[in-house]
């Protein structure tokens, strides 16, 4: 899990080059923005050209160096992104942005100490922040630490209690806890605050059908199904739960679908 695996990021409107003319600093600022947009609609290609041009005109490298890391990373260049983000983050080494893509990308690279390190320098830099409170305490959670994983992530929550992924990483480090009614309350109180995520519902489903509690995870299937929230995963889901209770012809039908 990774804090911002599931959405793209947020490309400041600052940019650095005051020296720009305003209608060039303008420009550039649009151009970023459009670029986020494409990589957000999983266009990366046509990014691109938007980030080169971006930076002609003086857009903010830090901005620009995080667009562009996440872009690589969208497309498993992994190794790229490494090299362009210790570029950024020698460059700006308080960039919280820069630091919570590298956090990510040494996660995904496996080096879950120096994600847990990039992530701790982005809470000293911005202690409000609730991504790099999540960061932290994801890696954490990767290096075994679970109680400072709940603690950082229920942190991250208390500031924004709607975010899934701040919930789905702190219902892992409670269930790495053997805490598992509380893993399952993180989810369902993350369901009441977020009920579009597909992500968190069928989370909750995956941990009721582990503990073998099918009746709870056909309660919280039928529920996504009735408000139009699923995918072939719930589905397929359902249908198992379903068979274990030995309601073979609902089984059959949600397999089916």
């Amino acid at each position: 899990l990774t804090a911002s695996k599931t959405e793209p990021p947020v490309i400041a409107s600052t940019i650095s080059d005051d020296t720009s003319p305003p209608r060039e600093r303008v420009a550039a600022k649009t151009l970023l923005e459009r670029a986020r947009s494409l990589y957000a609609s999983n266009r990366p290609g046509a990014a691109w050209p938007l980030i080169a041009a971006a930076r002609r005109l003086g857009a903010d490298p830090t901005q620009a160096d995080t667009l562009e890391a996440h872009i690589l990373l969208q497309e498993g260049q992994l190794a790229a992104a490494l090299v362009l983000l210790d570029e950024g983050v020698a460059g700006a080494p308080r960039a919280v942005a820069l630091l919570l893509t590298r956090a990510e990308a040494r996660l995904l690279a496996g080096d879950a100490a120096g994600s847990a390190a990039d992530a701790a320098e982005a809470v000293i830099a911005a202690p409000a922040d609730a991504d790099a409170k999540a960061s932290l305490g994801i890696a954490l959670a990767e290096l075994g630490r679970f109680d400072d994983a709940v603690a950082c992530l229920n942190d991250a929550i208390g500031a924004n209690p709607a975010k899934p992924v701040f919930r789905l990483a702190l219902a892992h480090a409670h269930e790495c806890r053997q805490e598992f009614a509380a893993a399952a309350a993180t989810l369902v109180d993350g369901i009441g605050q977020a009920p579009g995520s597909l992500a968190l519902r069928n989370a909750a489903i995956r941990l009721a059908i582990r503990r073998q509690e099918y009746g709870r995870a056909v309660e919280i299937a039928q529920a996504a199904r009735c408000a139009g929230i699923l995918d072939a995963d719930l589905l397929g889901m359902l249908g198992h739960a379903l068979s274990r209770l030995g309601r073979s012809t609902e089984a059959g039908q949600a397999y089916a679908e």
